[in-house]
């Protein structure tokens, strides 16, 4: 899965996996607003981009690396992992 960014644009700022649409699941100790996911972000291409619901401890994308950050769908590439199970990212 990527992420795109929440500007008009849609570039790519990162790389990670779904986890849950779940509206009990706390991200960062906030539940999600309707229309996100909360994703694990694996790879991070713009470090500076801006989180859709930032705290104080996490505000810019490069703060979620290796860890969970809601995103919302409508920005989100799904890919079709099938055929990429155990493999690593090219990158």
């Amino acid at each position: 899965m990527q992420a795109t960014g929440l500007s008009l644009d849609d570039v790519v700022v990162a790389e990670g996996r779904w986890q849950t649409q779940d509206c009990d699941a706390l991200v960062n100790g906030i539940p999600p607003r309707p229309n996100s996911v909360k994703i694990f972000v694996d790879v991070v291409h713009q470090p500076d981009t801006f989180i859709w619901r930032s705290t104080v401890d996490v505000t810019y994308l490069e703060d979620c690396l290796l860890s969970f950050v809601s995103w919302h769908v409508n920005k989100l590439v799904f890919e079709n992992t099938t055929d990429a199970i155990g493999q690593e990212s090219p990158i």
